[in-house]
């Protein structure tokens, strides 16, 4: 394995950005012997709820990808991007970041083709300490146009400790090799679900190579690099299911369909003001058996259920296992959630979490939605659900819109 030296820090005022002229990723070959890829961090394949784009100085082209406010983030979010690799090899991940005012980078967890292979943390506590320019002068923190203070950009690689304190004065770094067939991967980037995000590091670019030995390690101009588009939009999974979640097989009260405004139709499954209980049970004719993934597209009635319900949701049966969904409360009004579940291997790992999928029969599958601990999921109202094989797939690309319903439906009575 390749090592990259840590360096002192220089960091020069940031350089005008590069994009191409469709504003589009490019695929960058100055050296035959290697393959280079970047992209714009906002040109994501598909991204989660609470994820967005802003304008930020001295960004490449001027945007970047973002979150919001602080918060508690019970349950993941994450940047997906659809890379057409163009060669096998071993490839190096890069990104450019700008730092928030927390005390740690939250664009931390890495994972390809599902997954995890590493961190990627802005470099504020790489030794030796304070950060330094040219000049020797300490890099002050600034306050950015939003209010919160910043750092300047400056690229970091994906590395196997999960931030920059791990990193010992005499430490040498070497960026996660990455084993990539030619053809399309799926890359995955984002914080880490259960914790509390103080502030959100801004993602401008991302980077992967085969030349082990480039050194972008806090360098802080974008890469000026034009060519073909490496990354992909999403398309709709051709097993894609979408139904109304009150158009059930059968529903037991008092789980009942309510108005709700912004809902599909104008009306969603809920329950009566002060009851709890119920089920609501959809049976399907599936063309095929296998691990299904689920989405559910669900808002509280008011605010008062926001700030009231730490967690409230539904729980879906199936198979003989359940998957909770849960909404969570950095979330308002209609937002697309999915189950999550810890891998064993990763419980001790600040609450990483990978989708749950479901296992469905061919032919004549039953799912049933019931509502979570007593109480706790009351006046949660699900407008549709959507059911896929593709795990990586986000309704409507960005988990807000409503979707169009397509695929077998409820039978009734079934």
């Amino acid at each position: 394995m390749i090592v990259t030296r840590v360096y002192i820090v220089v960091l020069a005022s940031c350089l005008a950005a590069w994009q191409d002229a469709a504003g589009r990723p490019a695929h960058c070959e100055a050296d035959p012997a290697h393959v280079t890829l970047a992209w714009e961090a906002e040109d994501f394949s598909a991204i989660y709820p609470y994820l967005r784009t802003v304008d930020c100085e001295g960004a490449s082209g001027g945007r970047c990808l973002s979150g919001p406010e602080p918060r508690s983030m019970r349950d993941p979010t994450r940047a997906v991007y659809r890379v057409d690799v163009p060669r096998s090899g071993t490839y190096y991940l890069w990104a450019r970041l700008q730092a928030g005012s927390g005390d740690w980078g939250t664009w931390e967890t890495v994972r390809v083709n599902g997954r995890k292979v590493g961190y990627l943390d802005y470099p504020r506590f790489l030794p030796p300490r304070p950060v330094t320019t040219a000049t020797g002068e300490p890099v002050q923190f600034f306050r950015g146009e939003n209010g919160r203070w910043v750092s300047p950009w400056c690229w970091t690689p994906c590395l196997t400790i999960r931030t920059f304190r791990e990193v010992p004065k005499d430490a040498r770094l070497a960026p996660v090799p990455l084993d990539l067939a030619k053809g399309m991967h799926v890359l995955e980037v984002g914080p880490p679900g259960g914790s509390q995000i103080e502030s959100w590091d801004q993602l401008d670019m991302l980077l992967l190579t085969t030349d082990a030995d480039r050194d972008l390690l806090l360098k802080t101009e974008a890469v000026p690099c034009t060519g073909e588009r490496v990354v992909f939009p999403q398309t709709e999974p051709s097993d894609l299911l979408v139904v109304e979640a009150e158009s059930a097989s059968s529903l037991e009260l008092p789980c009942e369909p309510r108005a709700a405004r912004g809902a599909s139709g104008g009306s969603a499954l809920g329950w009566r003001d002060e009851d709890w209980g119920g089920r609501a049970t959809y049976v399907f004719n599936l063309p095929s058996a296998g691990t299904y993934y689920l989405w559910a597209r669900m808002s509280p009635m008011s605010w008062v259920d926001l700030i009231s319900i730490p967690s409230g949701g539904w729980v879906a049966e199936a198979g003989g296992s359940e998957a909770t969904l849960s909404y969570s409360p950095s979330s308002w009004g209609w937002t697309w959630v999915r189950p999550w579940m810890i891998l064993e291997e990763e419980k001790a790992d600040r609450g990483k979490r990978v989708p749950r999928g479901l296992e469905l029969p061919a032919g004549r599958a039953r799912l049933a939605l019931r509502p979570g601990k007593p109480r706790a999921g009351m006046r949660m109202l699900v407008d549709q659900l959507a059911l896929t094989k593709d795990r990586y797939y986000v309704p409507a690309r960005t988990g807000w819109e409503v979707l169009e319903v397509r695929g077998p439906q409820p039978i009734p009575g079934g």
